[in-house]
């Protein structure tokens, strides 16, 4: 398996029929898989997000007496206020 863009996410074979895809950065990324002759048999397009809802999670975490009025994605991450 590879990934045409790796700063985006990286490609873990966990076993024969298992892959885990960790994003690294927002983003879009193809997921190919070979066959055994080495061509590709399957693409997937991944889209890699921040999460929003474990960010705000983590900020209460940190600073719990300050409100979070809005979290938002924004180019390339996040934008809270």
């Amino acid at each position: 398996m590879r990934s045409n863009a790796p700063r985006i996410a990286d490609i873990a074979t966990l076993s024969a029929r298992i892959v885990s895809v960790p994003g690294k950065q927002p983003g879009r990324t193809t997921v190919t898989r070979p066959g055994l002759d080495g061509r590709p048999i399957a693409n997937v397009e991944v889209q890699v997000t921040p999460d929003l809802a474990e960010l705000k999670e983590r900020l209460r975490e940190l600073r719990p007496d300050e409100p979070i009025v809005r979290a938002r994605s924004s180019a390339g991450g996040a934008l809270c206020r």
